[in-house]
């Protein structure tokens, strides 16, 4: 009698685990996939941005004005950075001069130009040998963004720097469609892209028990991508399974 009883407690737990322990694989699988997919897109979207300031940097036109060629030099290549930006979807594209003040940019006929301003402060400038990075809040948009710099040179003597603002709004939106919740954090563990605005410039605490993590760099930064599964179908179907048993 007590061998009977033992069964019928033993035997479903035995195959709840089972069950359980063979959909969670299925579980990571499925979502390492999903990951890799997220991080290859960022991948491609940096890679792109990249290449579009290393080409501005060797850009004549862009070497010519900052040597002080005339104001209508500067609305040319203005006009130029509107279409590139508008082709590459960079948010902003513009150029410094070597006092960090911007001579031209994509939005130079906006209100919200960035023309004129001075942006000596920013890392993206003041680091820029050759090349620079940075998330921030914009100090004219207000609105989150990396910051892709190269400097300007004319042999050994550094003219200004190319930026491009790039913002990732529609990869946001479209990582927030699934039910696997995303974020990409810096060295630091700051959060700076996430399908959960609200966890923005926060750092990443630990993640929820009834999820699963998978984390993956991000080539060519100190980024971090990590993807949490939801645990719920895999203990929905170890459930069934020992009710079943």
């Amino acid at each position: 009698m007590l061998t009977a009883l033992a069964l019928l407690v033993l035997v479903p737990a035995a195959t709840f685990w089972a069950v359980r322990a063979g959909a969670l694989e299925d579980l990571r699988n499925e979502g390492l996939a999903a990951a890799q997919s997220r991080a290859l897109t960022l991948e491609s979207i940096l890679d792109r941005q990249r290449a579009v300031v290393a080409i501005l940097a060797d850009d004549a036109m862009v070497k010519s004005i900052l040597r002080g060629s005339a104001r209508e030099g500067r609305d040319a290549v203005s006009a130029k950075l509107e279409r590139l930006g508008a082709e590459t979807q960079s948010a902003v594209l513009y150029l410094l001069d070597a006092d960090g003040r911007t001579i031209a940019a994509s939005n130079w006929n906006q209100p919200d130009s960035f023309v004129g301003h001075d942006y000596s402060f920013r890392n993206y400038f003041r680091q820029a040998h050759p090349t620079a990075m940075e998330f921030a809040l914009g100090t004219v948009s207000g609105q989150p963004g990396l910051y892709l710099s190269h400097d300007v040179r004319d042999g050994a003597a550094v003219l200004g720097v190319v930026v491009v603002k790039v913002q990732f709004d529609a990869l946001e939106s479209a990582w927030a469609r699934s039910p696997n919740a995303t974020h990409v954090t810096e060295g630091d563990g700051r959060v700076i892209i996430t399908t959960d605005p609200a966890r923005r410039f926060a750092v990443a605490g630990p993640p929820a028990p009834d999820s699963l993590p998978i984390t993956l760099p991000v080539r060519g930064t100190r980024w971090t991508v990590t993807m949490l599964v939801p645990l719920r179908e895999v203990q929905q179907t170890a459930g069934y399974a020992a009710g079943a048993a």
